[in-house]
């Protein structure tokens, strides 16, 4: 991961690239910074910047499949539960999932 910082902006932008004949490597591309930014996210304590980046990804995950998509999904929720915060913020994430 590069030193700089990773906006949401950034990732909407390269999900909205996103179309069903992308390339593997396009796709991968895209999962790595979603991926990313979720980690970052995570550093900062930003449970509810994690759920927003779940809402803001949905159409992407129809583009890679359903059993990509949970593995996706996985990793945002266990990078989610590293952050010391109350549970209701967790359970939130997890309903919106």
């Amino acid at each position: 991961m590069s030193s700089t910082a990773i906006t949401l902006k950034a990732v909407q932008l390269e999900v909205s690239g996103q179309k069903q004949n992308s390339s593997e490597a396009d796709v991968k591309r895209c999962e790595d910074l979603i991926l990313n930014y979720s980690k970052q996210l995570a550093k900062e304590k930003d449970i509810s910047g994690i759920r927003t980046l779940v809402e803001s990804v949905r159409k992407f995950y129809d583009l890679i499949g359903k059993a990509r998509a949970s593995k996706l999904i996985r990793d945002i929720v266990e990078h989610a539960l590293t952050i010391d915060q109350g549970k209701d913020e967790k359970i939130g994430l997890l309903k919106n999932c």
